[in-house]
């Protein structure tokens, strides 16, 4: 939000089953989203138009990740617009990543004096039905930090039409994005009907990456089409977000579209499962154990590594910190700040990742995640 529509390339969220659903194979916890809005606010014939949404997606481990999605949108007395989105992401091969989306539409017009007498409502009714999909893939060069989107939209053509057909075309969405420290900025490009439209948006974490401060402008081939600018808070598994976005052309007079939603994040069951039988089988996984501390600091002692069933926790609570240590992700954790903490040097970051790629593939660490970090003397 607040980005200007450039979002291709983002992962790991609820919204994705919005954007591009290929960045829902990297989810490991669960996400639920809502949304409200209101969109060209000021109208001068006063008109209310409005919006609601609510997207839940749920990581599934090497299934990948799966997202479902309602959002309602519709100028209040005249028209309601009803979308159902089921999405899914699966990666492909490593650091590749393809989705795809099931849509289910539904317009209804509401009957007044004008309609009930128009023979394209008396004739076809007030509501139309139909289904649409989406396609897309997710790129991840996590040395650079670097990600690459593509998005093709309206595959199966749905018809919104009562009465004569009126079908979407098909569009096609290219994206760039690239991070350094706590910045992340994306390029989009899509292009429908054979007009393009190009997207550029950046955003800021501060306070330890509790808050983000969001910019972006659209540009069509009649010069600037909007700027945005946005707002976010985030707090261990909350998330606060508010944009706004004006129109610089096709509308004026407006105080613009102003768009708020906040985001819950838990643990995934469907991954304790797994942990859990795994363990079982005396294979090496990681679990969660309490907190323990200690006269001198608090440590967040969150992995044990168990090699076999009949292990004892204590001979492996030995084993761990002979061979590695354990850290949980805190708000505003970088790998680059990490490789400080524990080796004083930050070009030592990519050791950190190479032994967690499989917990941070997207390139940027998550709160809550669990990673292994090498002891020193492994890797002089």
């Amino acid at each position: 939000m607040g980005a200007a529509d450039a979002v291709i390339c983002q992962s790991e969220t609820a919204l994705n089953v919005f954007y591009n659903p290929a960045g829902l194979a990297p989810m490991k916890n669960i996400e639920v989203t809502l949304g409200y809005g209101k969109r060209f606010m000021g109208l001068t014939d006063g008109s209310d138009i409005g919006n609601s949404s609510l997207a839940v997606a749920v990581g599934a481990d090497k299934l990948g990740g799966f997202g479902i999605a309602w959002q309602n949108a519709g100028l209040a007395g005249s028209y309601q617009e009803n979308l159902l989105i089921f999405s899914c992401g699966q990666q492909f091969i490593e650091n590749f990543y393809l989705g795809a989306s099931l849509k289910y539409y539904s317009t209804e017009y509401l009957s007044d004096a004008y309609t009930v007498i128009d023979p394209l409502f008396t004739s076809n009714g007030y509501t139309k039905k139909s289904f649409g999909g989406d396609v897309g893939a997710l790129a991840v060069i996590a040395t650079l930090p670097l990600k690459i989107g593509l998005t093709i939209s309206n595959i199966l053509q749905p018809d919104f039409g009562l009465g004569i057909p009126d079908k979407p075309p098909l569009g096609i969405k290219m994206g760039l994005a690239y991070s350094v420290d706590d910045m992340n900025f994306e390029l989009d490009g899509k292009l429908e009907n054979s007009k393009g439209t190009i997207s550029i948006g950046g955003e800021g974490w501060l306070l330890q990456k509790r808050l983000v401060i969001r910019s972006g402008f659209q540009i069509y081939d009649r010069g600037l089409k909007q700027i945005t600018l946005g707002i976010g808070y985030r707090e261990n598994q909350f998330d606060f977000n508010y944009s706004f976005s004006y129109p610089l052309s096709g509308f004026s007079g407006t105080a613009g579209t102003h768009q708020t939603s906040i985001s819950f994040r838990f643990e995934n069951p469907l991954k304790s499962k797994i942990v859990s039988q795994l363990s079982e089988n005396g294979t090496k996984v990681l679990i969660p154990v309490p907190e323990v501390k200690t006269s001198a600091q608090t440590e967040n002692i969150s992995t044990l590594v168990i090699t076999s069933s009949s292990n004892s926790a204590e001979e492996n609570r030995k084993l761990l910190h002979e061979k590695e240590e354990s850290y949980t992700v805190q708000t505003g954790d970088t790998l680059k700040s990490l490789a400080i903490k524990f080796y004083n040097d930050p070009k030592l970051w990519t050791l950190i990742y190479e032994a967690n790629k499989d917990n941070i593939k997207v390139g940027t660490l998550v709160p809550g995640t669990v990673l292994l970090i090498p002891k020193q003397k492994q890797i002089q």
